[in-house]
């Protein structure tokens, strides 16, 4: 899963500049993304900015 935080303004950055790790995304919207999800390898997924896919 990629996450990202954009700014509500035009901007001319790509994508990639706007990733964060998912728990992130979670703190601030105060929801659970993954929650059925459970285990050390998804809590250490959750944390993880993943590259971004080439273009």
């Amino acid at each position: 899963m990629w996450s990202f935080i954009l700014p509500n303004e035009e901007t001319r950055k790509k994508l990639a500049d706007f990733r964060v790790p998912t728990t992130q995304v979670e703190n601030y919207a105060g929801i659970l993304l993954w929650e059925r999800l459970r285990g050390r390898k998804v809590a250490n997924e959750k944390k993880r900015v993943r590259p971004m896919w080439k273009t």
